[in-house]
């Protein structure tokens, strides 16, 4: 992934593309060497409309040339606190709702 992925992101949302997107780091965008140091979150409104998460990943892949394997993780993971670390403890096989 190039550098000017993110600002990309911010366009696409605000074109309505994607949903809303976030770069998670305490360090600030501008900081930051490579892509490989924070997590870049992309939002879809519904989790249970996997037509739509398809829809995102595929933008991803084709517009930006992301290969790396995408995870979708619900807030409500989050919420929960469910981690790799513990999804087992939830029922679940990963902390990731759909992988791809």
């Amino acid at each position: 992934m190039n550098r000017r992925l993110w600002p990309e992101l911010l366009d696409d949302a605000a074109e309505g593309t994607i949903w809303a997107t976030k770069a998670m780091t305490g360090f600030g965008f501008e900081e930051l060497e490579t892509y490989d140091e924070y997590v870049i979150v992309v939002y879809t409104p519904n989790y249970f409309a996997t037509h739509d998460v398809e829809r995102v990943r595929d933008h991803l892949r084709k517009e930006y040339g992301v290969t790396r394997e995408l995870l979708y993780k619900p807030d409500s993971y989050t919420a929960n606190g469910i981690v790799p670390d513990n999804a087992e403890e939830f029922g679940l096989s990963t902390a990731a709702r759909y992988r791809g």
